[in-house]
């Protein structure tokens, strides 16, 4: 009786698709909404082609990628660790270049004052060479220990002889 029932009541309802009233309609029944309908429509061709319904097929898709994703997860941690030790490499090429450049300004420091302190002594030495030179040619300009009375008087003995010899 029952069955009888549900044939009529499914038979009247003009407004429903067959394909509604054949798939597990009482949502689609009760709904009019043509999206509704459509995913009913396309849940029984999948059905009826591979016995599985969509929400089936989307559990098994979303069941397979963790396992792809941890297969990636595991090669990327694998390449992470990879960068990290190169990483570690290259902060220690770091250091050990940067303590170089450290010892090398230092270096270049010892080096220049050496520059600068070699520099100065030859301009002292030059300076002193050339004052000896001035000096000696110039020695008749050099300030005795004598008085100056004295000077003058070894100056006109000295013009008396020229006088002399001439």
């Amino acid at each position: 009786m029952r069955i009888i029932l549900l044939i009529f009541i499914c038979l009247s309802l003009t407004s429903c698709a067959d394909l509604l009233m054949l798939s597990s309609g009482a949502s689609a029944i009760g709904s009019q909404n043509v999206y509704v309908k459509a995913y009913n429509g396309v849940d029984m061709l999948t059905i009826a082609s591979t016995k599985k319904d969509i929400k089936q097929h989307a559990y098994n898709k979303i069941k397979k990628k963790p396992s792809e994703t941890s297969k990636q997860l595991e090669i990327i941690t694998q390449e992470l660790q990879k960068l990290n030790t190169l990483n570690q490499e290259v902060n220690l090429k770091l250091d050990n270049l940067s303590n170089k450049v450290i010892e090398n300004k230092s270096n270049m420091e010892l080096r220049l004052i050496d520059l600068e302190t070699n520099k100065f002594y030859e301009y002292v030495k030059n300076k002193y060479y050339t004052f000896l030179a001035f000096r000696k040619h110039n020695q008749s300009y050099i300030v005795s220990d004598k008085s100056p009375r004295q000077l003058v008087i070894d100056y006109q003995r000295k013009l008396k002889r020229q006088k002399e010899k001439k």
